[in-house]
Order: C-alpha cells, then sequence, then structure tokens
C-alpha cells in the first residue's frame, strides 16, 4: 500500500497496482511496482512514480503513463528518489537528475556522491539542499550540498576524517563515526 495526499494504491499482484481516491473508489491502474520517494514534499500529488522495469510516471487521475525513463535496469537505491516542490532525484550511471514530475524532463544533473555511505541511509535535506558525503579530488571525505533547484554546489566543506554517516535528528543533520558525533549548524 502506498498512501498519498489525494488517495492510496493497492498492489495486490507483482506489477500492476491500483489507485483509489481517498473515499476509495478506484481511479487507475498503475503499471509497474510502486517507488517509495523517501522524502516528499507532496508535490504533485497526482502523479505516481512506479517501476515496470522502467522508472513510470502515471497520472492516477486519468491513468495515463506521463513518461518512462531507464533502461530498464534501474534498481530503485534505499534512500532515493526524493520528491521537492515538482523534481523527483533520481540515480542514473554517474550522475543525478532533477527531473521535472509531471514530465520526466531533465531540470539538472549533478555527479553523484562517490562516497556511497549518504545513499546507504536517509537522505539529509532542508528542501532546498540535499546533504551527501562525496571524495574530493584528493580522496578526502567531504560533505555536498547539492541545490535542488538547480543541481549546482551550495556548499562543500571538508568532514572529519572519521565520519562515516549523515543524518537528520531534531531538524539537525548530524555526522558520525569513529566514536565522533558532529552536529552540523544550519546554513
Amino acid at each position: 500500500v502506498v498512501v498519498g495526499p489525494d488517495g492510496f494504491g493497492v498492489w495486490r499482484t507483482p506489477h500492476r497496482g491500483r489507485w483509489f481516491d481517498r473515499s476509495g473508489d478506484a481511479m487507475a491502474a498503475v503499471p509497474g511496482d510502486p517507488v517509495t520517494e523517501r522524502v516528499t514534499d507532496g508535490s504533485a500529488p497526482e502523479v505516481v512514480l512506479a517501476l515496470s522495469p522502467l522508472l513510470t510516471a502515471v497520472d492516477v487521475r486519468t491513468g495515463s503513463v506521463l513518461w518512462r525513463r531507464g533502461d530498464g535496469g534501474y534498481l530503485q537505491p534505499s534512500t532515493l528518489p526524493l520528491r521537492v516542490e515538482g523534481t523527483i532525484v533520481v540515480p542514473e550511471r554517474e550522475r543525478l537528475l532533477g527531473l521535472d514530475v509531471r514530465t520526466g524532463s531533465v531540470r539538472w544533473t549533478a555527479p553523484a556522491p562517490t562516497a556511497t555511505q549518504t545513499l546507504a541511509s536517509r537522505p539529509l535535506t532542508d528542501g532546498r539542499r540535499l546533504v551527501v558525503t562525496d571524495l574530493d579530488a584528493t580522496g578526502s571525505l567531504v560533505l555536498r550540498a547539492i541545490d535542488l533547484a538547480d543541481g549546482t554546489d551550495a556548499w562543500v566543506v571538508p568532514a572529519p576524517p572519521s565520519a562515516r554517516w549523515v543524518y537528520g535528528l531534531g531538524g539537525r543533520g548530524v555526522m558520525q563515526g569513529g566514536g565522533d558525533v558532529v552536529v552540523l549548524d544550519r546554513p
């Protein structure tokens, strides 16, 4: 079961779901398996994502497939996609894409993080930036904030060498590892 602001989807068999409005009336078939968005602001609630095996966007009001993307090898990562202001952020090979959730058009691209520990945990975002751990040109661990409006780096700062995980706690970013805990100040 997937719950959205205007209804819910039920998948009783693999690769085929059904979307219902809040009163329980059937609205649309959804081809593919549900995609779990780790972070969402509820924008474009009429669009539901599924894997078929391509990443597929469906308008649940009409049942129309709005767009498909990928080469059939898309595997849902543990932390992405995330949806903010009508943009869905997904990984594609060695980059992150900011896609318009309604059209599938690419709004921006950014290099994917090379340090995967952030991508193995819940994304850290304030709704304007996605904070990831990464490696700089020398191989040192850094924190990188990707602007969700355009994919540019809002800032990059060195991370403590022992840091391994970045996550949100009490409205703050926290880095942890090697017995150290570092609380990130708000930008």
